[in-house]
C-alpha cells in the first residue's frame, strides 16, 4: 500500500527572508524586498571555499530543511541512507560556467582550472550537499522540471524514507542582459514590484535568486518519530508549453494550463469544487498569465480565489515552483489567502477572482500552478490536515 507524503520541513532562501515566519512578516506587510539573497553563514570558511555561491546556497537552504523537520545533523538521528535528493535548476551554477568559459576563451585550455571546472557542471551542489550532510540516499538533479513531483513518486514507492526536493537559482547579470535584449525582462521603474501579475502595467519578468527545499517524508516515518505534520502532497499532474509562456508577451494557448490543471485534479480524486485557492503560475509575462487564468475559468467556477507572490519574489527559475508550495502550505496553515502583490490597476483581460486583500477563511485544500524554464507546467494539490 502507497503511504501518504507530507511536509515536514521547509528551508528557504530568499529576498524576502530566510526562513517561512520571516518570510510571511515581510509577505504580510509591505516590506522591501531584494532580487539577490543574503546567505547565512552556517559553515566555516573551510567548507565554504571547497565550493561556488550556487552550491553553499544550496548546501545552506538544505541544512535549513533538516533543522526544520527536527532532525539533527551532528546526531544523524535519522537513517541519513534514506534521505534523497532531488534539485532543480534553471541554468545550474552558472557564474562558474561563464568564469571557466572566459578564461578558456581568453587564456587557453592549459590555464583553466579543473577546480574551477567541477563546479561547472549542473549537479554539483547535489554532490556537495550529499557529502556535507551525509546524504546517500536516490538522489539526481533537473534543468526545468518537477522536482517535487519526481520525490512524490519515489517515496510513494518506497525508493526513500525522505526526499530534500526543490531548487535554487543563482543571480547573474549576463543572464539578465541576454533576457533585456529579447525583451523578456520588465521594464518596470517601481523597485517597489518584481512583478506585476494580472495588471494593465504589466510587461515581463524580473529575474531573482533564491532557494526553497521541501523535507519531503513518508506520513508513517514522520508520525513515528514524533514529528507534526499539517500538509500533505495530494498529487500532481504536467503538460508541456511550446509557446515559453513564462516569458511571452504575446498571447499563447491555454489548453496545457488546463490539461495540466484537469489531470491533476483526476488523479488525486479531488473535486474542483473542494479546492479553496489557486496559487497561479503568473511570472508577470501578459501571455503565460492571461493562458493560465482563461484555463482556470474553464475548470473552475469563477469565484475560486486565485494569488501569487510572484511581484515579492521575482521568478526565480529553478525555485520559482517549490516557493509557490511552500507558500501556498503557510496560507493553509494561517487559513489566510494573500492578496496578490503588485496588481494595482487590473488588466481588463484578467477575468477571475483576483485576490485584493487579506482573505481569511477555514481552508482545506489548495492548488499550485507552476511553471519551469522551456514551458514545463505543473499543478501540485496539496492538504491541510
Amino acid at each position: 500500500m502507497q503511504s501518504n507524503i507530507v511536509i515536514s520541513g521547509i528551508g528557504i532562501i530568499s529576498g524576502m527572508g530566510n526562513d517561512m515566519d520571516e518570510i510571511w512578516e515581510s509577505v504580510s506587510h509591505d516590506n522591501d524586498t531584494s532580487i539577490r539573497v543574503r546567505i547565512p553563514d552556517l559553515y566555516k570558511s573551510n567548507v565554504k571555499r571547497r565550493m561556488n555561491r550556487f552550491s553553499y546556497m544550496s548546501l545552506v537552504t538544505a541544512a535549513k530543511a533538516l533543522k526544520n523537520s527536527h532532525i539533527d545533523i551532528e546526531k544523524k538521528d535519522y537513517d541519513f541512507e534514506k534521505i534523497g535528493t532531488i534539485f532543480n535548476s534553471g541554468y545550474g551554477p552558472i557564474e562558474s560556467n561563464f568564469n571557466f568559459a572566459r578564461k578558456l576563451i581568453n587564456s587557453g585550455p592549459e590555464f583553466v582550472s579543473p577546480i574551477v571546472f567541477a563546479g561547472t557542471v549542473s549537479n554539483s551542489n547535489v554532490g556537495h550537499v550529499c557529502m556535507n550532510l551525509g546524504l546517500k540516499g536516490p538522489s539526481t538533479s533537473f534543468m526545468g522540471s518537477n522536482a517535487i513531483g519526481y520525490a512524490y513518486d519515489l517515496l510513494r514507492n518506497g525508493v526513500a524514507d525522505a526526499i530534500i526536493a526543490g531548487g535554487m537559482e543563482q543571480y547573474d547579470e549576463t543572464i539578465i542582459k541576454v533576457y533585456s535584449k529579447m525583451d523578456y525582462v520588465s521594464k518596470i521603474s517601481d523597485s517597489k514590484y518584481l512583478a506585476k501579475p494580472y495588471d494593465v502595467d504589466s510587461d515581463g519578468i524580473t529575474l531573482a535568486e533564491g532557494a526553497t527545499l521541501l523535507f519531503l517524508e513518508n506520513e508513517q516515518r514522520a508520525l513515528e518519530r514524533g514529528n507534526h505534520v499539517s500538509i500533505e502532497i495530494v498529487g500532481y499532474a504536467g503538460a508541456f508549453s511550446a509557446e515559453l509562456p513564462e516569458r511571452s508577451l504575446l498571447k499563447v494557448d491555454e489548453n496545457p494550463y488546463f490539461m495540466s490543471m484537469k489531470e491533476a485534479l483526476r488523479i488525486t480524486g479531488v473535486e474542483a469544487d473542494e479546492i479553496d485557492f489557486i496559487y497561479s503560475a503568473a511570472t508577470g509575462a501578459k501571455g503565460g498569465d492571461l493562458a493560465e487564468l482563461r484555463a482556470i475559468n474553464q475548470l473552475f467556477d469563477g469565484a475560486i480565489p486565485i494569488t501569487t507572490q510572484i511581484g515579492k519574489f521575482g521568478y526565480v527559475y529553478g525555485a520559482n515552483s517549490t516557493t509557490a508550495v511552500a507558500l501556498a502550505a503557510m496560507m493553509l496553515q494561517k487559513n489566510e489567502i494573500l492578496p496578490i502583490y503588485g496588481l494595482i490597476n487590473v488588466d481588463l483581460e484578467a477575468k477571475g477572482n483576483l485576490v485584493r486583500k487579506s482573505v481569511k477563511s477555514n481552508l482545506t485544500y489548495a492548488l499550485i500552478n507552476s511553471i519551469e524554464m522551456g514551458g514545463n507546467i505543473s499543478s501540485v494539490i496539496i492538504r491541510k490536515y
